[in-house]
């Protein structure tokens, strides 16, 4: 069987044979609306330009923790360290200039482990500082973990299904946290077991129709402006039902966020 990541965009999709199909990892707002300007100032877009090609490519999202850190997935950056790399924020459209900055340098998680998924978690350092306003603004992070519960908002670009194009704007939707040990009964008897870590978060409605798909890979989900996870992967088709999308909790990862971002460290609540 396949497994299929597609985080990159469509632009660096490839396959991985470990037994899996029907995965992957996600880019994109199935379900979802036309975002305006204020709803997410915390989103950015995470863009790579390629040899080939003239412009910056919409890759990922991700998610400012202050004004000079971004966290995104380590899938989404464990491949292009060697590419031109920028973030747009405070943009609606992948054309709107916003602010964009250049990416200095990029800090995978140090035991990320691409074939089980584990800590698929980045940081983006900036090569100069986001400037806040009412469209550009940092969210928080719990200092502990805990259980979360409740609605969060999800907000991206990329695809609105698994065979459609991928959206210019910004689209949002409100999803709810599923419930762990639901979860992962749902996504073992579909057969991913092992890429089931206790410290995931599971969000979007088992009745399906709205979830993330390809281009929303690193970007978060947030609740009372506090990232709960960070998307990281999901089965296929996207939006399917008795399916969930997993992601990493930042919250997980405090002392090496800190330890990372000490020159202008995250406000942790």
């Amino acid at each position: 069987m396949i497994v299929e990541r597609f985080s990159l965009f469509f632009f660096i999709s490839y396959t991985h044979t470990s037994g899996y199909s029907n995965f992957r990892h996600q880019n994109r707002v199935v379900g979802g609306k036309e975002a305006y300007l204020g709803l997410a100032p915390h989103v950015v877009s995470f863009q790579v330009k390629y040899p080939e090609q003239t412009t910056y490519m919409h890759v990922c999202g991700g998610v400012i923790i202050c004004n000079k850190y971004i966290l995104s997935a380590a899938h989404c950056t464990t491949h292009i360290r060697r590419l031109p790399k920028r973030i747009k924020a405070g943009i609606m459209s992948l054309d709107d200039e916003g602010q964009t900055v250049e990416v200095q340098s990029i800090f995978d998680h140090p035991y990320y482990d691409e074939d089980d998924i584990q800590n698929d978690i980045s940081i983006l350092k900036l090569k100069k500082n986001l400037q806040y306003n009412d469209f550009v603004s940092p969210t928080r992070i719990h200092a502990k973990e805990m259980a979360p519960n409740g609605t969060v908002l999800l907000a991206g670009w990329g695809k609105t299904g698994s065979k459609e194009e991928p959206s210019q704007k910004m689209l949002y939707a409100y999803i709810p946290i599923v419930e762990k040990e639901e979860c992962f009964r749902y996504l073992a008897a579909a057969g991913y077991n092992v890429f089931l870590h206790n410290y995931l978060v599971c969000a979007g409605a088992l009745s399906g129709g709205v979830a993330v798909c390809d281009g929303d890979s690193g970007g978060p989900i947030v609740q009372n402006n506090i990232t709960l996870g960070i998307v990281s992967w999901s089965p296929s088709p996207c939006g399917a039902v008795n399916t969930s999308t997993a992601y990493m909790p930042p919250s997980h990862y405090v002392e090496w966020i800190r330890k990372r971002t000490k020159d202008c460290e995250p406000i942790f609540v």
